[in-house]
């Protein structure tokens, strides 16, 4: 009881009490939406009862999932990749942060593309993109294969393209489309993709100012070492920020 109190208290304090009141009884919601406007952020937030949602929220907005000394490394920032965006919790976390920055989005599930046109259609300079972050431009299949809902879809290379598969994109592809010389922010949270997207081809790398993700080893074993074999080839320094490893180039003096 006093654990509850006290993580009411804590919502009060950081959303409001109207705010806190809708988060702390949404468990009960079966259906609709749950809308919340707080100071830290300049547009509403729209999450979905009876989906993982609220739990996405949590973790971005209160337990400060993306919380980094930014400016003691990046100076300047002006392009931010979110590969796996899920209902746009980090790209609005980023673009309130850096609001001047220009923010690329990827989420492959339908469901979960749609809430992050919503969330963030209100700035601007958001570009929201239907794909899966791969390291080649293919065909893929999107799956709750481990059955952790909303925030656990998986992809899946296929052999031919249908029209419930969705495109596979690599960080190239992405560079090119949005004439990008480098990467200030890349942050991916893409559900054991990792391992491929690290596997091959990932000479842009040299291009990342900073690397923020988070690996998948519960869900697929080796996506942390397809990950290290790939970044040692490369001058970064290595910190932590909750669950994400943060890359940091090392740039010459």
């Amino acid at each position: 009881m006093i654990k509850k109190a006290l993580f009411f208290a804590r919502l009060i304090k950081r959303f409001g009490l109207v705010n806190a009141n809708k988060l702390y009884n949404s468990g009960s919601k079966k259906s609709g939406t749950l809308d919340i406007s707080f100071d830290a952020v300049k547009h509403p937030i729209s999450l979905r009862y009876n989906t993982t949602d609220v739990d996405v929220f949590y973790q971005v907005f209160y337990h400060n999932y993306y919380s980094f000394n930014y400016n003691t490394y990046l100076p300047k920032v002006k392009t931010i990749i979110d590969g796996g965006a899920n209902i746009g919790m980090a790209s609005i976390y980023f673009k309130n942060l850096f609001p001047e920055a220009s923010i690329i989005a990827i989420e492959p599930e339908s469901s979960n593309y749609d809430a992050l046109r919503k969330n963030t259609e209100k700035y601007s300079n958001i570009n929201c993109i239907k794909a899966g972050i791969w390291n080649k431009s293919c065909p893929l299949k999107v799956t709750d294969k481990y059955e952790y809902g909303n925030w656990g879809f998986v992809v899946e290379e296929v052999a031919n393209e249908t029209e419930s598969n969705v495109k596979g994109v690599s960080i190239p592809d992405l560079m090119q489309m949005y004439n990008l010389e480098e990467i200030d922010i890349l942050k991916l949270d893409i559900e054991g993709s990792e391992l491929e997207v690290f596997q091959e081809n990932y000479e842009w790398l040299s291009k990342v100012n900073m690397l923020i993700i988070e690996t998948h080893d519960f869900m697929r074993n080796g996506t942390s070492k397809s990950l290290f074999k790939a970044i040692i080839n490369y001058d970064f320094a290595v910190h932590t920020c909750r669950e994400n490893i943060v890359f940091i180039k090392n740039k010459q003096q």
